[in-house]
């Protein structure tokens, strides 16, 4: 017997049980499609057995053992109002998504596990990119599961690796920002400078109203407008000389 040559096997551990596949992005083609009903609540539903097809680029080449390992995706139709409507609903759309196939194969009335079969055909032989994401089984915790996941972890995410954070702004020293007040002052007088200048020229002189006022009574009365600026300075000279 010592003359077979065996392959060491060292830590060997009964209870460790490894996953179908590790976590990691697959190609997948959907090999068969299954119509059952929940335990819970008899809800319709298909188990579609999908075949780890091929190893996108720049996978570890390790993984390439895993090829031709079975996966399931569960697709459950619940009834609106369920509160697992909302959840199965979005897992439903992300798959049809991932296969290209088009929403309308989805079955509005299900009655019976056969009114399920042209959906099951519509996607038997589609292929999707996926990823696998690992759970410690709910009846066993020993037992680690890998499940078929859409979204990719937050380290396949090329926006996620590309953006960096942006820089936080360099808190301003005390001086900078008296600084800031003192420019910020300046500016505030000259602006109020350059209005009363601006005031000084449109304000008409008092030779100027007293002609205006002159031609105003050669001229016929009219209704009164609006007193415009001009007038109100006009009322003020006025009022001065009758003071």
């Amino acid at each position: 017997m010592d003359s077979i040559q065996i392959t060491p096997v060292s830590s060997y551990n009964i209870e460790d049980i490894p996953p179908d596949a590790p976590a990691g992005k697959w190609t997948f083609i959907i090999k068969e499609g299954k119509p059952l009903a929940t335990k819970k609540g008899s809800y319709p539903m298909v188990q579609f057995i999908c075949t780890i097809d091929a190893l996108p680029d720049g996978e570890p080449s390790d993984h390439e053992s895993f090829v031709g390992k079975d996966l399931s995706v569960w697709i459950i139709f619940y009834p609106a109002g369920h509160q697992n409507d909302r959840m199965s609903k979005q897992n439903n759309q992300s798959f049809l998504r991932a296969c290209e196939v088009d929403f309308s194969v989805m079955p509005k009335e299900i009655s019976s596990l056969s009114d399920l079969d042209p959906f099951i055909e519509a996607m038997i032989g589609s292929r999707f990119i996926a990823w696998t994401r690992l759970d410690a089984d709910k009846q066993n915790p020993s037992i680690t599961r890998a499940s078929i996941v859409f979204t990719p972890p937050p380290s396949d995410l090329p926006s996620f690796n590309a953006k960096a954070k942006p820089a936080k702004p360099a808190k301003p020293s005390p001086m900078s920002v008296i600084e800031d007040l003192a420019r910020r002052a300046e500016e505030e007088e000259e602006e109020e400078e350059e209005e009363e200048e601006e005031e000084e020229e449109e304000a008409p002189s008092a030779v100027e109203i007293e002609e205006e006022e002159e031609e105003e009574e050669e001229a016929p009365r009219k209704k009164p407008a609006k007193a415009a600026p001009r007038e109100v300075a006009r009322a003020a000279l006025r009022e001065g000389k009758r003071r």
